[in-house]
């Protein structure tokens, strides 16, 4: 028996053929898990285990600006040397959520537009809640620092808002996106997106095959000239972190494709949550070849093993739970881990306290990201659906 869901609205998706045995079970009307059936399907499976992966993700490289910004000398030992590589691991599980959630809707009829709506309907509302939250960091850090242009930080508070990358604030802070610096690889995220909408269909076989191989050479160069894969958010970084991002993606939705993906097929898929967490957090030192290594073949077959790993109902609920939260955290984590850094160094606390300060910082963009999952980006999204012209209902 499969329990399959009936509503969309969660991006780890997927469209299988009715099988003879097979129970379908609707889930309730609400269940964020969800999407509709569609025509060439009656059911819908949901990858528990790689939403658990995103959430692990999501919450290292969380950790690790707390270790940076708090300035903790163990945790940047563990966590400064590869836990950027989570951001890579995001752009494999995007890919494959692409082609997982909309290969056959795209191939029965699904618009570009229509495609388009529906990221902009997953993605918008909660950079919209980025923005706001930079925003308040960035206007807090202008009233205390001398001479910093009132007229930039609203340009640099628009450009976040249109995830397009500026240097007006270089000067104070060199980072792409100053109003929120998680912003560089949504900017990114849009653009793959976007790119799989209009090119996707043909981007297969010998092309798929020489585009990733193409990609790959340019990390594996990438990872050479710069001594590791830790770019993107800085300042004249964004033109050459494309080659950073595509490769990863492009994986993500040939694993998708490849005609041995079955979900719930692998015994010990769990095992490639504990896996991630050692290949992202060790006290090894920064190394382009063991980022390139990391990128090009670990994290893919990580991601496989997440996305065809068994059901174990002890760890669904929680794993499901996390990767629920994944995106509102990472959206929203950075602005608070700044503000509360900043008030640290502000009282000049002592080392206990500002370890103090480093976990509430972690607890409270937590315990922020579900209050605006649940408060404001699920309902919000729900009256968006309602309004957003969607040319078929069943994208909606």
């Amino acid at each position: 028996m499969r329990v399959f869901h009936s509503n969309e609205g969660h991006p780890l998706t997927s469209t299988l053929p009715a099988t003879q045995g097979e129970t379908y079970i609707a889930a309730p009307a609400d269940a964020d898990v969800a999407v509709a059936a569609e025509p060439r399907a009656r059911g819908v499976a949901y990858l528990t285990a790689l939403d658990g992966m995103r959430g692990l993700a999501a919450f290292i490289v969380l950790s690790a600006h707390v270790a940076v910004f708090f300035n903790l000398p163990l945790a940047l030992g563990w966590l400064g040397t590869h836990a950027y590589l989570a951001v890579d691991c995001f752009f494999v599980m995007s890919g494959f959520v692409m082609a997982h959630a909309f290969d056959d809707k795209l191939k029965a009829g699904m618009t570009v537009r229509d495609f388009a709506l529906h990221r902009f309907l997953r993605l918008y509302p909660l950079v919209l809640a980025g923005v706001i939250f930079g925003a308040i960091s960035l206007l807090g850090y202008c009233a205390t620092t001398p001479g910093v242009p009132k007229l930039a930080v609203v340009e640099a508070i628009v450009s976040g808002a249109l995830l397009v990358p500026t240097d007006v604030l270089a000067k104070y802070k060199a980072y792409d996106f100053p109003v929120n610096i998680a912003f560089w690889s949504l900017s990114f995220e849009v653009l793959l997106c976007l790119g799989y909408g209009v090119f996707g269909r043909f981007l297969t076989g010998w092309r798929m095959v020489a585009a990733l191989v193409v990609s790959a050479c340019g990390i594996v160069y990438l990872g050479e000239q710069k001594a590791g894969l830790d770019i993107g958010f800085r300042v004249g970084e964004y033109g050459p972190a494309f080659c950073r991002v595509i490769y990863p993606f492009l994986m993500g939705i040939f694993l998708r494709r490849l005609p041995a993906f079955a979900p719930a097929r692998t015994n010990l898929g769990y095992l490639a949550l504990p896996l991630l967490l050692l290949l992202l957090v060790n006290p090894l030192p920064m190394n382009g070849v063991y980022d390139a290594v990391a990128v090009v073949a670990g994290i893919p077959l990580l991601v496989w093993m997440a996305a065809t790993a068994r059901s174990l109902p002890r760890v669904d609920a929680l794993a499901a739970g996390a990767g629920a939260l994944s995106y509102p955290l990472y959206a929203l984590h950075f602005p608070i881990v700044v503000m509360l850094a900043n008030v640290g160094k502000k009282l000049k606390v002592d080392d206990a306290e500002n370890l103090s300060l480093a976990m509430a910082g972690i607890l409270i963009s937590i315990s922020v990201a579900a209050l605006v999952y649940n408060g404001y980006d699920k309902p919000f999204r729900a009256w968006l659906r309602k309004k957003l012209p969607f040319s078929s209902p069943k994208w909606s």
